[in-house]
C-alpha cells in the first residue's frame, strides 16, 4: 500500500471517529430527555434535592479535561472506575441514565428520615436483574417503567415486616407521581441551574422561624451562586429573634438567629460535667482567625483566636459558667476580672447587657449597635479555618491527614465567599450566597478533588 493510501485511509479512519464522537456528545448533551420522573417522590416528603445530571457531567467534563487538566483528579476518577469494574464488573451497572436528573429526598419512617432516590432507567431490565448485588440490608427499591427508585433506612434496625412495608413505598413512589407541595418546584428549570431544593420543614430544626424553603445553584465558569426564597406559618413570626448587637465581620465570619430546640439541647449535653445549666441561646456570632495547639504536661491545649458574641433567651451568668473548676482544667484558662488568660492566649470578656456577653481575643474586634437583617451568615476568608500553630510533630500529624490538606487546598482556591439568609419581613426571607473561585480553579474540579480525595464519593 502506497504512504498516499495510507494517509487517506488514516484520514478516513479518523474522519469517521471524529464523527461518532460527535454523535456520542448530541446522544449525551443534546438531546431532550423525558422528566416525568422529577415527581416521583412520597406525599409527606421532608426535603427533595434535584440534581441535574447531565449539566454537572458535561460542566465536569470540560473543567477537568478541557480547562484545569487536573491530572490528580483524572487519577483519582481512574482509580474509582478500575475498582468498579474489578468489583461489579463492566456491565453489572443499574441501567441508570446519569445524563438525567437525579432526585433525592428524605421522609418520616417509623419515628426516623428515610433518605430516598429517583432515577430515570435507559435499561429498566438492568436494574430488575443486577439490583439485590448493589442493596445493602437497611435499602429497598421500586422499579416501574423507566422509573426506579431506592430507598435506605438510617441504620439496621429494620425488621422484615418494615421492611416489606417500605418496599411497598418505594413501589407506590415508582409507579405514582406526588402532587406536593415539595414536588412541584422540582420541574421548574432554569437555565445554568444545576441544583433545585424544595423544603416542608427547614433543616435547621423545630423552634426556627423558617418551615419552607425553595432555593436554586446555578454555576458559572469561576462561580457558583445559591439563590432562593424561605417561608413559615405568620403565627412563627413571635419566635423571632433581633439581636441586641451585631458582631463586625472579619476573618472567617459566621452569624446565626436560626438556633433550633434541638441544637440548644445538643449544646448543653456538651457540657456533661458543668454543675451550671448553660441557657437557651438566641443568637451567635463569630470571628475565626485560627487556632494553636500545645503540647504541655498537662496534656494538648487548644488556643482558638475568635471573636464570639452570644445573646442568651434570658438573663444568665456566663462568668460564673466559665469559672468552673472543669472549664479551667480543660482549657488552661484562669479568669483575672475582665480577662480570661492562660499561658499562651488572653481573651477579653464584656457583658453588654444581661443576656449579651462579648468575648475576643483580638485587639480591635468591632461590635455595633442593631442587627443587619440576616438570619444567617457567612463570609470572609475560609482558609483561616485550617489555619493552625502547633510543634513540628503535630504539624507532621495533622498534616498527612486527607480532610486537613484537601480542605486546606480547596479554601486555598476559593476567592470570596458570601451566604445570607435575609429577613424580608412578616413570614419571609431570601437566601442569597455566592462562591467564587480564583482564576485557573473551577468549581466542579475543586470539589470533586475534595470528595473524591475524601471518598464522599464512591464508584466502586
Amino acid at each position: 500500500m502506497s504512504t498516499k493510501s495510507i494517509i487517506r485511509l488514516s484520514a478516513g479512519l479518523f474522519f469517521m471517529g471524529l464523527l461518532g464522537f460527535i454523535y456520542f456528545i448530541a446522544q449525551s448533551f443534546l438531546i431532550e430527555r423525558s422528566e416525568d420522573h422529577l415527581k416521583h417522590l412520597p406525599e409527606n416528603a421532608s426535603v427533595a434535592l434535584r440534581i441535574d445530571g447531565a449539566s454537572i457531567i458535561k460542566n465536569g467534563f470540560f473543567e477537568i479535561v478541557l480547562q484545569s487538566k487536573d491530572e490528580a483528579v483524572i487519577n483519582l476518577l481512574e482509580e474509582q472506575v478500575s475498582k468498579r469494574r474489578k468489583k461489579v464488573g463492566v456491565n453489572r451497572g443499574l441501567g441508570i441514565d446519569y445524563m438525567s436528573d437525579i432526585v433525592i429526598y428524605t421522609f418520616p419512617f417509623n419515628n426516623k428520615e428515610v433518605y430516598g432516590t429517583t432515577y430515570r432507567l435507559n435499561n429498566p431490565d438492568k436494574m430488575e436483574a443486577n439490583i439485590q448485588d448493589f442493596l445493602s440490608q437497611n435499602q429497598v427499591y421500586g422499579l416501574h417503567h423507566s422509573t426506579g427508585v431506592i430507598l435506605s433506612f438510617p441504620d439496621e434496625s429494620l425488621s422484615l415486616s418494615d421492611k416489606r412495608k417500605l418496599e411497598l413505598i418505594a413501589q407506590q413512589i415508582a409507579e405514582k407521581p406526588s402532587k406536593s407541595k415539595v414536588a412541584v418546584p422540582l420541574t421548574e428549570k432554569n437555565e445554568k441551574e444545576i441544583v433545585k431544593l424544595a423544603s416542608n420543614h427547614f433543616p435547621f430544626g423545630t423552634g426556627t422561624i423558617f418551615e419552607q424553603l425553595e432555593s436554586n445553584v446555578t454555576l458559572n465558569e469561576h462561580k457558583i451562586e445559591l439563590k432562593g426564597r424561605l417561608g413559615a406559618d405568620a403565627s412563627k413570626r413571635k419566635t423571632f429573634i433581633e439581636p441586641e448587637y451585631s458582631l463586625s465581620q472579619n476573618g472567617f465570619h459566621f452569624h446565626t438567629t436560626l438556633i433550633s430546640d434541638e441544637v440548644n439541647d445538643t449544646i448543653t449535653r456538651v457540657f456533661p460535667d458543668s454543675l451550671i445549666q448553660l441557657a437557651p441561646i438566641n443568637s451567635f456570632s463569630m470571628n475565626y482567625f485560627g487556632g494553636e495547639i500545645k503540647n504541655t504536661m498537662k496534656g494538648l491545649f487548644v488556643s482558638p483566636q475568635v471573636d464570639l458574641l452570644i445573646q442568651f433567651k434570658d438573663s444568665f451568668d456566663l462568668k460564673e459558667f466559665l469559672t468552673q473548676d472543669w472549664v479551667q482544667n480543660k482549657t488552661g484558662l484562669v479568669n483575672k476580672g475582665n480577662i480570661f488568660e492562660s499561658d499562651f492566649i488572653k481573651y477579653k470578656f464584656e457583658k453588654l447587657s444581661p443576656t449579651t456577653y462579648f468575648i475576643s481575643s483580638s485587639e480591635n474586634a468591632g461590635i455595633e449597635k442593631g442587627w443587619n437583617k440576616c438570619h444567617l451568615s457567612i463570609s470572609g476568608d475560609p482558609t483561616r479555618l485550617t489555619e493552625i500553630k502547633a510543634d513540628a510533630m503535630i504539624m507532621t500529624f495533622i498534616s498527612v491527614m486527607s480532610i486537613y490538606s484537601s480542605s486546606r487546598e480547596l479554601f486555598e482556591n476559593i476567592e470570596d465567599f458570601e451566604l445570607c439568609i435575609e429577613d424580608k419581613g412578616g413570614s419571609k426571607a431570601t437566601l442569597d450566597g455566592t462562591l467564587s473561585f480564583k482564576d485557573g480553579a473551577y468549581p466542579m474540579n475543586e470539589f470533586l478533588k475534595f470528595a473524591l480525595t475524601n471518598r464522599l464519593i464512591k464508584l466502586n
